[in-house]
């Protein structure tokens, strides 16, 4: 039996309370950022539709950064272009809480004679630097409130920009306890997606500025024409076609507008929310290695890591559809992915439905150079989209699901579509359900065209598809009629080669290794869970956030480091930069690249940088791990 002394046990206790705390503060920060990842989610619902306005989505934003912050006061305002005024769009919210008259309850805040904003909600938008004071009436720039304002105790102010340009402001009083740099940076985030609103309804107000005139010309040359129609009948014709190919014109310009104000904002989420994503994969995965195997927190950390991968997948398809996203392509059998997606469709989809699936065995002879996980969506997407038009039959209904090799000769029309020569995959995808008309069938790839009932699809499906196939260089096409259904035709080219990164098994632990890597991130959370979990690996890990300090580290000593995991996009000194200075230094450093979003970098371009690896975030431990080793290996 062992005894211990009074001393020995103490200390135990006391080590015991100090695991306690420091969970406690882990679980605290983990919930914290829980709640400002929900705020943005909630906050990026409005910012996605083109029909939310300035109004709401300040409203929106002041409820969260108030409940976030536990403030019981705050506003939400916009700079007027023209006038340079503070429009304090929520705040009237603030006003109801003060005692004053009428003529002192103003919502526009006028710019100063000088091109100053006055007093103490001024000073963030004259410096455009945020801050916060918790005795606000010591502040320099404070001037004391009118008679009657509520009284304000503490203060926190965040001005929004968009790039150079101050657009808006965001600022809370009266915390119920100090503001800390927390609060700040956190206000910081979601007025960041405030600038973008901000930015998308500049955007809108320019394109209905432009079809205005538009309208107007319109109007104006059909004027001319009717006049044009007393002279001549030929004429007549001439110009009435004129004027139809003008309006389709205008069409195409208001739809490309429309795609490229949803693009841009999309690009723009893509980075934060991504590094959003790969910190909370990062913290959950390093507290699955904390936690004892039979706890039954593992469970929880495993549905959280399955949502982020739903979010992070979610983040590829929008991007997909906008046409930013990354691609990492691979040589990929078709097979395979046909038989995983057609053994989902048959749980997903009723017994009334009989699924058909035929595969021409030399398919499993070729391959695409593609990414699985999408072509495995546009067959369901089709597959599903097939159900709904199936669905209101009692019996008879057949989805079929077909691959086929075939050589395309040059000069080929297939399906009405001219392709170029060469080997292809075909996937085709009919239904025996109600068909499509003409006038379906040429918006059937438009984004938000959809012939199913409100609250049934946002009409995104085959807009995707669409998206998926032209990003893998394939062809698309459809063939339908009314009472007799329809049948979709996808074209991959081949690409025959079959070189892919083997996954991890699961249980299986992933590859260890000692050597010395940099590693290189702006977002601190992000290096500290990147140096945990690759130090968990074995390896030994330099992790600065700083891409300028980390270039003078390793000017100090270069030998220290035999591996180089930067991000892209970074303040100062971008990846790229970074990874050719590097190079300068040690040649052949093997070194890779990995981001959230980026316009420039692509795989190719990576390598052409003088990058080993490049990886998408957010990205999971097993797969960093088997690219290091890959990397290293070689």
């Amino acid at each position: 039996m062992i005894r211990l002394t009074y001393q020995e046990l103490e200390k135990q206790l006391k080590e015991v309370e100090e695991e306690k705390e420091k969970e406690k503060i882990f679980r605290e920060a983990l919930d914290h950022e829980f709640a400002v990842n929900a705020a943005l989610l909630e906050l990026y619902k409005p910012l996605s539709s083109p029909t939310s306005t300035i109004e709401e989505i300040t409203r929106i934003l002041l409820e969260k950064v108030l409940a976030l912050t536990r403030s019981k006061h705050g506003y939400v305002s916009a700079i007027d272009p023209e006038t340079g005024d503070n429009v304090g769009y929520t705040l009237t919210h603030m006003l109801d809480k003060c005692d004053l008259p009428e003529d002192k309850r103003k919502i526009i805040f006028p710019i100063g004679p000088d091109g100053k904003y006055p007093t103490l909600w001024g000073h963030a938008l004259n410096t455009h630097e945020s801050f916060f004071t918790n005795t606000p009436s010591q502040h320099p720039a404070s001037k004391g409130t009118p008679a009657g304002h509520i009284p304000v105790e503490r203060f926190l102010s965040v001005p929004v920009m968009l790039g150079a340009e101050l657009v808006g402001q965001a600022s809370l009083a009266n915390k119920e306890t100090d503001y800390t740099v927390s609060d700040l940076e956190t206000i910081q985030r979601l007025a960041g997606y405030y600038a973008l609103a901000i930015q998308r309804m500049r955007a809108q107000e320019e394109l209905q500025q432009a079809h205005d005139k538009l309208e107007i010309r319109v109007r104006e040359r059909t004027a001319e024409l009717a006049a044009a129609n007393q002279q001549l009948s030929r004429e007549i014709k001439e110009r009435i076609q004129a004027v139809e190919e003008r309006e389709q014109m205008m069409n195409e310009l208001r739809r490309t507008k429309k795609l490229e104000a949803i693009g841009t904002l999309a690009g723009g989420i893509a980075h934060d929310f991504n590094n959003i994503l790969a910190a909370i994969i990062g913290y959950s995965e390093l507290a699955q290695y904390k936690i004892p195997q039979d706890n039954e927190a593992l469970s929880d950390l495993e549905e959280v890591l399955k949502a982020a991968n739903r979010a992070k997948e979610l983040v590829r398809q929008i991007l997909t559809f906008t046409r930013h996203g990354a691609r990492e392509q691979r040589p990929v059998r078709l097979k395979a992915v046909v038989n995983e997606a057609v053994k989902l469709l048959r749980a997903i989809i009723p017994a009334s439905i009989q699924i058909i699936q035929d595969i021409d065995p030399i398919c499993d002879q070729h391959t695409i150079l593609g990414d699985p996980t999408q072509v495995h969506q546009v067959i369901m997407n089709l597959g599903t989209n097939a159900y709904h038009a199936m669905r209101s039959q009692e019996t008879g209904s057949i989805l079929k699901i077909e691959l086929m090799y075939l050589e395309i000769q040059e000069g080929n029309l297939i399906r009405g579509v001219m392709m170029e020569p060469g080997k292809y995959i075909e996937i085709k995808v009919s239904d025996t359900g109600h068909g499509m008309d003409r006038e379906v069938l040429e918006r059937i790839f438009d984004p938000y065209y959809s012939t199913r009932e409100i609250g049934q699809g946002m009409g995104l499906g085959l807009s995707v598809v669409h998206g998926i196939v032209k990003s893998h260089k394939g062809y698309i096409t459809v063939d339908s009629q009314i009472g007799k259904g329809s049948t979709f035709y996808i074209y991959f080219p081949c690409h025959d080669s079959y070189m892919e990164i083997e996954e991890i098994p699961v249980g299986v632990h992933p590859p260890m290794g000692n050597e010395r890597i940099l590693y290189v991130d702006d977002e601190e959370a992000l290096v500290k869970t990147g140096k945990a979990i690759l130090e968990r690996f074995g390896y030994r890990v330099t992790g600065v956030s700083n891409s300028k300090d980390a270039l003078e580290i390793f000017q100090e000593n270069p030998d220290n480091f035999d591996l180089l995991i930067t991000d892209m996009t970074m303040p100062g000194i971008t990846g790229a930069r970074l990874a050719q200075e590097l190079l300068k230094i040690k040649p052949g450093i093997p070194m890779i690249i990995c981001t959230g979003y980026s316009d420039s970098v692509e795989e190719e371009t990576a390598k052409s940088l003088g990058f080993s690896e490049f990886i998408m975030k957010p990205m999971m431990s097993k797969k960093i791990a088997l690219l290091i080793r890959k990397v290293l290996d070689k």
